[in-house]
């Protein structure tokens, strides 16, 4: 994963942290943070195959 891309998908992430809604961005139910963590355990599902 290039760093400008990796630099986004953490910055996505952390939009709920930044509002003070979670304390982090795996507790946010509509992140993919926690599938990025642990594949299958999000509510998203992500194809981290075809993810760069």
């Amino acid at each position: 994963m290039t760093e400008t891309l990796e630099f986004m998908v953490n910055y996505i992430h952390n939009n709920p942290v930044r509002r003070e809604l979670v304390v982090f961005p795996e507790d946010w139910v509509w992140s993919s943070a926690r599938e990025w963590e642990e594949p299958g355990s999000g509510l998203l599902r992500l194809d981290l195959d075809s993810f760069p």
